[in-house]
């Protein structure tokens, strides 16, 4: 998986009669376990944010199907309120597993 670099632009919005802007999505590997991923309150509110404030988890994800927990970005990159919403799902899904949810 190719990981981008804080900043780098992921791809373009466009909506008619406007110009194309460019979006920057959040470095993090998790963004991918959003319901909201590449919707346009993505688009519109998280991407430019750099944050995760409309994050809902998607339904059926399990620590299984998750993608490693992204320790490079949470180190280098998250900022304290992403790094508890990212930790708060790793937790989660850690104890559903163990407990045979």
């Amino acid at each position: 998986m190719n990981k981008a670099s804080a900043g780098s632009p992921k791809g373009t919005h466009l909506e008619p009669g406007k110009a194309a802007e460019v979006i920057f999505f959040p470095p993090y590997s998790t963004c991918q376990l959003c319901r909201n991923h590449l919707a346009d309150v993505c688009f519109e509110e998280c991407a430019p944010a750099r944050d995760y404030r409309r994050f809902q988890l998607k339904e059926k994800i399990d620590l299984l199907t998750m993608p490693r927990f992204p320790l490079q970005d949470f180190l280098e990159e998250m900022s304290p309120n992403v790094r508890q919403i990212v930790v708060a799902i790793y937790i989660a899904k850690i104890t559903d597993f163990l407990q045979g949810v």
